[in-house]
């Protein structure tokens, strides 16, 4: 299996036609070959646009907003990259994270997902009281692709069933490549090999 899948490339493989798995694959294939040749900012600025591309081309209008926070409750990788600007975002506006709330989450997260925590323990350390990003200047790039155009309602519920999405294979071809090629982690790590930003 390829290295750094996201979720959403995960279902997209079970799922999908074989024509659909084969663009994946194509993408994530490119993606890799190119990363050798451009800087870490060309690859970035690329997912982002491949995320953008996804959300006009959705076939409904998309219905996450501020305040859903559903998203906010899974495991979210970042690059090496990604988590300085997330650091300097933290010590800049002088937020301060609970270590043992980090240390619960990085404990019960395995091969990517969570196992055992209860969903509200899952909660993001950076989601507010308000259910709105404290870091949103500074969120990593899985927090920035919102492709669902099914009400809120039915991802706060977990019921898979009931929520449309769109997956672009193109889309989560590169940013499957980008999370094994600059070798992503769990935000947890990071934040607890830094002492600045614990409490």
């Amino acid at each position: 299996m390829k290295r750094g899948l996201t979720e959403q490339a995960k279902q997209l493989k079970a799922k999908a036609s074989h024509t659909v798995v084969e663009q994946f694959e194509k993408q994530y294939d490119h993606s890799m070959s190119l990363f050798d040749k451009v800087d870490h900012s060309m690859a970035y600025q690329t997912a982002l646009l491949y995320i953008k591309e996804t959300e006009h081309n959705s076939s409904e209008p998309i219905s996450c907003r501020a305040g859903c926070g559903f998203c906010c409750h899974q495991t979210v990788f970042v690059s090496p990259t990604e988590y300085e600007n997330i650091k300097d975002h933290l010590v800049a506006n002088d937020i301060k994270l609970d270590q043992a709330h980090l240390q619960a989450q990085r404990d019960d997260i395995s091969n990517g997902v969570y196992h055992k925590l209860k969903v509200l323990d899952r909660r993001c350390v950076f989601l507010g009281d308000n259910s709105s990003c404290t870091i949103y200047e500074a969120r990593p790039i899985m927090c920035r692709r919102h492709h669902v155009y099914s009400e809120p309602e039915h991802c706060a519920s977990g019921s898979t069933s009931e929520m449309r999405f769109d997956v672009s294979p193109r889309t989560e071809g590169h940013l499957s490549a980008y999370f094994a090629y600059y070798q992503a982690a769990p935000f947890q790590d990071y934040l607890l090999a830094t002492p600045e930003v614990l409490k």
